[in-house]
């Protein structure tokens, strides 16, 4: 458990969660339920940022996810080895705080995201993407592209304290709430990536303006039990993830469910 009052002081500086006025104790349910910012942020303190690497990278993220794509993109998840051969220079403890929450130096695409809620979905069997299922000529099948699955060495117990927040996120009063379609049971994860940062003193100007509005993300899957289906919605520049990303992913979650054979 982690105490939210609002913000918190890390090395020196002030964090604000999204909540002002807190979310008082929480666990990791809680904090994926609501999307706690302070959670996040202490235990990023706890965490050194070597650690989330390891686990961000058996997770797909700063990875190739080998989608049937000549110019995909690696992202990054950074790392102590990272910023000495990049810019030799040596990785201060701050630094991993904005890490935690997906931010700083970081970056993913849509497909690593995919991929990840993926794996928590299936309970750590992390499969291959593709965007083709076979190649034909003249009517004769001649590649398919079979499912393939690597493993995530995690116990399942773990998956499935994170699978009960990413539940109530979109069930239970959370912040993915647009998402909810009864009787589907979809769990899902809201993201607002900040494409400047609210401690710019122009701040309140600046986001009038399309180009400097955070991010919309939603990542999830369906059902929770035996998932067939995963979405993942990203918005540029869409603001708020649970006020705009989400409410697509259930347009495209009823499309799906109500054509399922």
């Amino acid at each position: 458990f982690f105490s939210c009052a609002g913000s918190t002081t890390i090395y020196d500086r002030v964090f604000h969660c999204w909540n002002s006025g807190g979310h008082g104790s929480v666990n990791v349910v809680g904090a994926l339920k609501n999307s706690c910012n302070i959670f996040f942020y202490q235990l990023g303190k706890r965490l050194d940022v070597d650690v989330i690497h390891r686990y961000a990278t058996l997770f797909g993220l700063g990875r190739v996810a080998g989608l049937d794509l000549p110019s995909e993109k690696r992202g990054l998840i950074p790392s102590t080895e990272w910023k000495q051969h990049t810019f030799r220079q040596k990785w201060f403890p701050g630094e991993t705080i904005s890490v935690a929450v997906g931010q700083g130096s970081t970056h993913i695409s849509p497909a690593q995201i995919l991929r990840m809620i993926s794996t928590v979905a299936l309970r750590g069997r992390s499969p291959h993407l593709h965007l083709l299922d076979r190649v034909e000529r003249h009517g004769t099948v001649v590649r398919r592209f079979p499912p393939r699955f690597d493993t995530v060495p995690i116990a399942r117990e773990h998956f499935e304290t994170v699978i009960e927040g990413l539940y109530q996120v979109v069930n239970g009063g959370g912040t993915g709430g647009a998402a909810n379609i009864p009787g589907q049971a979809i769990c899902g994860k809201t993201g607002t990536a900040q494409v400047i940062t609210k401690e710019n003193p122009n701040y309140k100007n600046l986001v009038k303006e399309k180009r400097f509005r955070p991010h919309s993300w939603f990542a999830s899957f369906a059902p929770r039990d035996n998932p067939r289906i995963a979405v993942v919605v990203l918005v540029e520049n869409g603001g708020d993830g649970g006020a705009v990303a989400a409410p697509l992913a259930q347009k495209i979650y009823r499309w799906y469910f109500d054509h399922e054979r």
